[in-house]
């Protein structure tokens, strides 16, 4: 890949990771100030009461979703880095082959050792594409419930 490639990969996912903090961030402070003062006296009825505790457990599960994001994120960017390692290793087992003169049709210790680490990669770019599934699930949901729950507070307000 060439340095610019590189730098700009860098860059965009320091940018996302740095959004992932705000977009946390907010949602635990929202909730940190809707919930402090906060307590429940009366039965679950469609009051400024109820549509409180459902904004505050809307903000506190925008929240959970939103560190489990970055947690999952985290894992992420460890098996890629992983799966970059294993093609650089398969690669240059496959080029020790060629350099010795083996035919790849014949068994050597390069060959059979670039075949494991090719398969190696494989596993993790199936792990990679059902991570990246795991962490668009859990970003909608953060979104979602970050916008059900400044909703109800809107609606809480309303009722007041």
């Amino acid at each position: 890949m060439s340095e610019v490639r590189n730098a700009l990969i860098k860059h965009y996912l320091q940018t996302v990771e740095k959004f992932d903090y705000f977009v946390v961030g907010i949602s635990a402070a929202t909730f940190a100030y809707f919930a402090k003062p906060f307590t429940f006296n009366t039965s679950f009825t469609f009051n400024t009461e109820s549509m409180m505790l459902l904004a505050i457990t809307s903000l506190m599960f925008s929240v959970v979703f939103g560190l489990a994001k970055i947690f999952i994120s985290n894992i992420k960017h460890e098996k890629n880095y992983k799966l970059v390692e294993c093609e650089d290793t398969a690669k240059e087992h496959f080029s020790k082959s060629e350099l010795e003169g083996i035919d790849p049709g014949k068994k050597s210790w390069h060959l059979t050792e670039a075949q494991k680490f090719s398969n190696v990669q494989n596993m993790f770019a199936d792990l990679i594409g059902k991570i990246s599934t795991g962490i668009k699930v859990c970003q909608y949901l953060r979104d979602a419930f970050l916008l059900l729950g400044y909703l109800l507070v809107i609606t809480s307000k309303f009722l007041a």
